[in-house]
């Protein structure tokens, strides 16, 4: 066999390498198609931390969405489909398809599968972060993914403010909700008071995208707080969370462990279960109660430290209780045994689930 000469060898690297560059640009074709097929993400940095921003339109700039990213094919035809009709007609292209096939309209579901899809992104937009944006992300690095129209948008800034350089006050509403003496005020809340909700309310021991959409979400949306006194004389503001349908994780241990579906009364309300605690100082500030802080149930001067320090409690139950509750979240309760020490509570004099009549949370819309 005869080697090859130089003239071929020439032949054959050229040949290769025109290989390798039709190779690429396939590949690129494809992913510019398969872009073009998607929604392009658009970033408004009106009231974002510039350097927050600048990282997040890096990891955007390099941004595949690709299958497996979206959660499966699925994810990515309800993409497709913001991108071909608009969010606008969605709504009405679910339900004419429902009814030509004979099935139930299903634009709620779709409206929660479009949350997980959008979810999923977010996620992988907050995981490649600098720790100190993932550390204490709320309220300042709040982002949020919005359908609009064609295309998906990235906003940010948490809630409005009430001016102050030092220490704003951030503020969901100007409805008066608190009653305090014999007035009911709007709510605002500083930034620690926020950061302390974040990190004993989420839901998951690592921080999550989806976590702190949660607390966002409930912050916007809280139409309930009951006025009470903490053990130390402080004025506070109790906080409750609906338990949820029959099938929620929040349900079977707040409602079925801890209260116990025997107990529910018919036509009292939903039931609700506490989050914790907003002691809050006798001053007005501009016009609000202003929340300092935020205490899971159990916590120093909570009503339920104050009944496991009582003189009845033995001090072996004490220690146990208090070893219970040091560092308790609601991530805790949940997902690591640590509800016991609520239903405790519970049984010993400081109620965890209440019936509400009147709405906790007001309904709230995905694109706001």
């Amino acid at each position: 066999m005869r080697s090859m000469s130089q003239s071929d060898r020439r032949r054959d690297k050229k040949r290769k390498k025109a290989e390798k560059r039709r190779k690429s640009e396939q590949l690129f074709q494809g992913k510019k198609a398969g872009r073009q097929e998607l929604p392009p993400i658009r970033i408004d940095p009106a009231n974002g931390d510039p350097d927050h921003v600048r990282h997040i339109r890096d990891i955007v700039e390099g941004l595949e969405l690709t299958t497996s990213l979206l959660g499966g094919e699925s994810g990515r035809q309800l993409l497709k489909l913001i991108r071909d009709e608009g969010t606008d007609r969605i709504p009405t292209i679910i339900e004419s398809r429902c009814r030509l096939i004979g099935e139930p309209d299903s634009t709620l579901e779709l409206l929660y599968f479009l949350i997980k899809t959008l979810a999923l992104v977010g996620q992988h937009i907050f995981s490649q972060l600098p720790e100190k944006f993932r550390r204490k992300p709320l309220p300042l690095y709040y982002f949020k993914l919005v359908p609009v129209g064609r295309e998906i948008v990235i906003r940010f800034g948490f809630a409005p403010t009430v001016s102050d350089e030092m220490n704003p006050i951030f503020c969901p509403t100007d409805e008066r909700l608190a009653k305090y003496g014999p007035t009911m005020w709007p709510v605002g809340f500083y930034r620690h008071a926020i950061e302390q909700m974040f990190e004993r309310m989420r839901w998951h021991g690592e921080i999550t995208y989806l976590d702190f959409m949660v607390c966002r979400d409930y912050f916007l949306t809280c139409r309930y707080f009951e006025p009470t006194v903490m053990a130390n004389g402080q004025n506070a503001l109790r906080l409750y969370s609906p338990c949820g349908e029959e099938d929620a994780l929040t349900y079977n241990v707040y409602v079925k462990h801890i209260l116990g579906v025997e107990n529910l009364l018919p036509d009292a309300g939903d039931p609700c279960f506490v989050l914790g605690y907003c002691p809050f100082d006798a001053e007005i500030v501009k016009g609000r109660v202003v929340v300092k802080t935020f205490l899971f149930p159990g916590y120093n001067n909570t009503p339920e430290d104050a009944v496991i320090r009582s003189p009845s409690i033995s001090l072996e139950a004490r220690r146990m209780l208090l070893a219970a509750a040091d560092a308790n979240t609601f991530h805790k309760v949940l997902h690591q045994n640590n509800a016991d020490v609520i239903k405790w509570y519970h049984e010993n004099g400081v109620p965890q689930v209440k019936q509400i009549q009147q709405a906790v949370t007001k309904t709230f819309s995905f694109f706001d």
